[in-house]
């Protein structure tokens, strides 16, 4: 791995925790994915991090935000519900970078974390 893949500003230490290259490796050829991780990353170390904001609770909000994203869609505001999936991305993989790097990976946050996928997936299909 590189000394800072893909640009980000966290210590390489941390960077194994939080974007294992396993991670990298899966996300390569999906675009969002990979530019979300850019921001993602820096917010989850540098903010969410420090204010002790728990991974379930960002799963939990993420689940609320698939429900906006579905009543913009359906109501044809095509481009506000574009931003917010893209916010969902962003949140989905926050979610995940504070359970690796508190350390509180737990079976009721996988649980979370794959019920907020079907929400989302069936909701914008």
């Amino acid at each position: 791995m590189r000394e800072k893949p893909l640009g980000i500003l966290v210590p390489k230490k941390i960077q194994k925790i939080i974007y294992p290259f396993e991670k990298i490796r899966y996300e390569k050829p999906y675009l969002l994915a990979t530019l979300s991780r850019r921001v993602s990353v820096i917010l989850s170390y540098y903010f969410l991090n420090k204010i002790d904001i728990k991974p379930n609770t960002i799963t939990i909000f993420s689940i609320l935000v698939s429900f906006l994203c579905f009543y913009f869609f359906s109501n044809s505001n095509y481009l506000m519900g574009s931003l917010i999936a893209c916010s969902w991305v962003l949140l989905d993989n926050i979610d995940g970078e504070l359970a690796r790097l508190q350390n509180s990976i737990s079976s009721l946050g996988s649980t979370l974390e794959r019920i907020n996928s079907d929400i989302f997936y069936i909701l914008l299909l």
